[in-house]
């Protein structure tokens, strides 16, 4: 079976919380012809000889997350045409062990763009699991591509503002979360609790990672009414709620290099 190269870019994993936007609209001609596999965009001035590829990568370049972990009690939603798909698009690229658990949002273009919610790492390694996004593009003739996977990182949250309006970019998102999901009661409570202090209704998709603390850290996505996705991180402690971080996903920095 012919194998395909997978370019990787190391996780720069930063101590201080940003936001970053951007609102460039992604476009077909845009959608590479290889999968690069990104959690920083690539820099311009940076020869593509620099990056390494999968096998080049060693243990040390593999995010950690700073002391989070990556929850693994999330059950895949997927139809089986999701899965296929997806299933179609990674079947020749090595070492990524990824498992699909839903499609997020999907974009029309000359096409279909899919973003999956996917969780794993690379089978050669050691890496401890993550959350990523995972973007399959199925052209006209219905083959299938992966065109980009960008980590969600907990210590380092790409966010936009939010508008009141439908995801930037053309990406359309689902509203499918359901209330109450949350693995446990205390949990889904206090998300409750930061998100009416955030003034903003959301459905979880997904918690995502945790972080022992004084008391607990969470990250969740979840899905407003507009089908905008939506990270919240916040802190629990001693029956206290704190907000850390909450926004719209910045879809273009999670679904392009």
């Amino acid at each position: 079976m012919k194998k395909k190269t997978v370019m990787i870019i190391s996780l720069a994993l930063a101590s201080a919380l940003v936001f970053a936007g951007c609102n460039n609209t992604p476009t077909t001609s845009e959608v590479p012809s290889e999968p690069v596999i990104t959690s920083e965009p690539a820099a311009s001035s940076e020869p593509e000889s620099a990056v390494p590829s999968i096998e080049s990568v060693s243990e040390e370049e593999i995010p950690l997350l700073g002391g989070w972990t990556a929850y693994d009690g999330n059950t895949a939603e997927l139809s089986d045409e999701e899965k296929e798909i997806y299933d179609e698009a990674t079947a020749d690229i090595d070492n990524l062990n990824f498992e699909p658990i839903r499609v997020v949002a999907t974009q029309l273009v000359s096409g279909l763009n899919r973003a999956y919610l996917v969780y794993g790492n690379y089978s050669d390694s050691n890496s401890l699991p993550v959350y990523a996004i995972a973007v399959v593009y199925s052209d006209l003739n219905n083959v299938n591509t992966l065109t980009t996977l960008a980590f969600i990182d907990p210590t380092d949250l790409h966010l936009t503002e939010a508008t009141g309006e439908k995801l930037m970019g053309g990406w359309e998102g689902f509203t499918s979360g359901k209330a109450l999901m949350l693995p446990a009661e205390d949990v889904q409570s206090s998300f409750d609790n930061v998100t009416k202090d955030a003034g903003v209704t959301l459905n979880p998709l997904a918690l995502l990672n945790t972080q022992v603390v004084a008391g607990m850290n969470y990250l969740v996505l979840s899905a407003d009414k507009d089908g905008n996705l939506y990270l919240t991180k916040w802190n629990s402690f001693n029956g206290e709620d704190k907000m850390l971080e909450n926004g719209p996903m910045d879809m273009e920095y999670y679904t392009t290099k």
